[in-house]
């Protein structure tokens, strides 16, 4: 196809499905200093202090430079292992849900906001929304793919706790593209309009390299997102990654391993060797020097075996010194830094393949299992950045072109397998909802006599209220007889041990009755009942 016509099938289509949006149209509005009796806030967000603009342009408000964090999370293997393993979490739901298989859960869709069901006019909307995204635009050209533009973002978020990303818009106002861009270049304008006390939303961002501002960015031509924010005025929209969290931790940690690492290269041996001095001569004492050298020092003089002279001994003697109990101290202490650390960043320290003895601490310490200790884990971690991932791409993608009408999400993180969808069933039939209603949210027809719930005590009490009028719970429009043969006996006329059998009778008859695969005459026709179980409730 030509490349006129394709891009002016796009435009066709972008005319058909998204007409011009109106959600950024009134923001430039509120940074207009004639626009009267709109509400704004009287309090100050930022201070304007005298390092405002060295802070604003050079560097970030807290001590620790863009460069520093960077070099940080690519060279301290524990963070970048953190790091790596919530990227390649994250990815595992770039790719949109009309692409996978029945075999795979995860994904991200779009959702119409204002309906629960999906019309038939919304799905080519949504599969175009969902190909975009996948292709991080409309118009073919050499981009990112979603997956890669994600990996982007979330380092730059774990590095600097900000992402940004530029959002390219049509002449009708639409975002039609989006680039990952570095975030350890996009600065905050912070500019007042002080008669609206908001900012400056046609300059709201502004692109710095080699101390010098390349170009600057409207609100909605530029995103800008922060994980941890804060309410300090001297810390200017900026966040606070977890690498700042963790400083003194990181330090404690480097310097216990560099510790260790010397002990290797510099250590003292495991002992000491005393000697009366008398035996020795000067010569003897450097030639058992030498021998010691040449055969327990190890590489750049590690290892040497101190020798000390001590009159009172008769002989020589060779003092071992117990190392193990230091050697367990530096192994907690190393391990107490480890979770520590992982605690900031929300991950249990097996996902990174630390196993630790307290790893089964806090919440989960009840749980038995592997897979719950992860799960807790990615609760606490992987669905907040989901989360706030989901957030910031409605913000400025998908709000702005369906003017609030979808929304994108993540899905699949709360899928279940089919063993728990089947007890979730089973605790659900047995307590409070009935055989039909479950059959219903199943997508099966109603049964006769299904309007039941499957629980001893109610099947008990709708038995015994059916006693007192002489007959039992109807089947097939004809009165039940009691096992008794006695439709009419009384609750108080029967033994408890008379009771329980009635009670189980009557539930094995209706459970033949609900198990069955056809109706109560094709199974007559048959000469066989149906096999009795709860796992087969549903089934017609």
């Amino acid at each position: 196809m030509p490349f006129k016509v394709q891009i002016a099938k796009i435009e066709n289509e972008l005319n058909k499905y998204f007409p011009k949006p109106e959600y950024y149209d009134s923001i430039s509005d509120y940074s207009n200093q004639d626009v009267t009796g709109v509400p704004a806030p009287g309090a100050a967000f930022y201070s304007p202090s005298s390092t405002y603009l060295y802070l604003e342009r050079n560097s970030r408000p807290s001590g620790l430079g863009y460069e520093f964090l960077a070099r940080v999370a690519d060279k301290d293997p524990l963070v970048s292992s953190i790091i790596n393993t919530r990227m390649n979490q994250v990815i595992l739901f770039a790719r949109p849900k009309l692409l996978l298989n029945k075999e795979e859960k995860l994904s991200y869709s779009i959702f119409p906001i204002e309906s629960d069901s999906i019309k038939d006019s919304e799905k080519k909307i949504i599969k175009k929304l969902e190909l975009m995204l996948h292709t991080t635009g409309f118009y073919p050209k050499p981009r990112d793919s979603f997956s890669t533009f994600l990996k982007k973002i979330i380092r730059d978020r774990f590095r600097y706790d900000q992402i940004n990303f530029e959002v390219v818009h049509d002449d009708k106002g639409r975002p039609v593209e989006f680039y990952a861009i570095d975030a350890s270049t996009i600065r905050l304008n912070n500019e007042y309009v002080p008669q609206t006390h908001t900012f400056d939303y046609s300059k709201y961002t502004f692109q710095l390299l080699n101390s010098e501002i390349n170009s600057y960015f409207s609100y909605q031509d530029m995103a800008f997102g922060v994980f941890f924010p804060k309410t300090d005025v001297e810390n200017y929209g900026y966040g606070m990654p977890e690498i700042e969290q963790v400083f003194t931790l990181l330090s404690a940690k480097i310097y216990a391993e560099e510790f260790n690492k010397k002990f290797f290269i510099q250590g003292m041996g495991k002992g000491f060797l005393f000697a009366k001095k008398s035996l020795f001569t000067r010569s003897k004492m450097l030639a058992l020097q030498e021998e010691l050298r040449n055969t327990a020092v190890g590489y750049m003089n590690a290892h040497k075996i101190p020798i000390i002279s001590a009159p009172e001994i008769d002989d020589m003697k060779y003092v071992q010194l117990d190392r193990a109990q230091k050697d367990i101290e530096f192994s907690r202490y190393l391990e107490y830094l480890i979770n520590l650390i992982c605690g900031v960043f929300q991950m249990d320290p097996s996902e990174v393949n630390f196993q630790s003895r307290s790893s089964m601490g806090g919440v989960v310490q009840t749980e038995s299992s592997y897979q719950t200790r992860i799960k807790f884990s990615k609760d606490k971690g992987l669905k907040p950045l989901l989360n706030f991932l989901e957030d910031i791409i409605n913000q400025y993608i998908i709000f702005p072109l369906t003017d609030q009408k979808f929304m994108f999400k993540f899905v699949g993180l709360e899928e279940m397998t089919e063993k728990e969808r089947i007890d979730k069933i089973r605790t659900e039939v047995t307590n409070w909802k009935t055989l039909n209603e479950v059959r219903k949210e199943l997508g099966l027809p109603d049964i006769e006599g299904g309007e039941v719930v499957l629980s001893p005590t109610f099947v008990q009490s709708k038995m015994m209220g059916g006693m007192g009028g002489g007959a039992g719970m109807p089947t097939g429009g004809e009165e039940e007889e009691s096992p008794e043969g006695e439709g009419g006996e009384n609750e108080e006329d029967l033994s408890p041990e008379d009771r329980d059998e009635y009670s189980k009778r009557f539930k094995q008859q209706l459970d033949n009755e609900l198990a069955g695969k056809g109706e109560e005459g094709e199974s007559e026709e048959e000469g066989s009942e149906p096999e009795s179980g709860s796992e087969d409730i549903w089934k017609v």
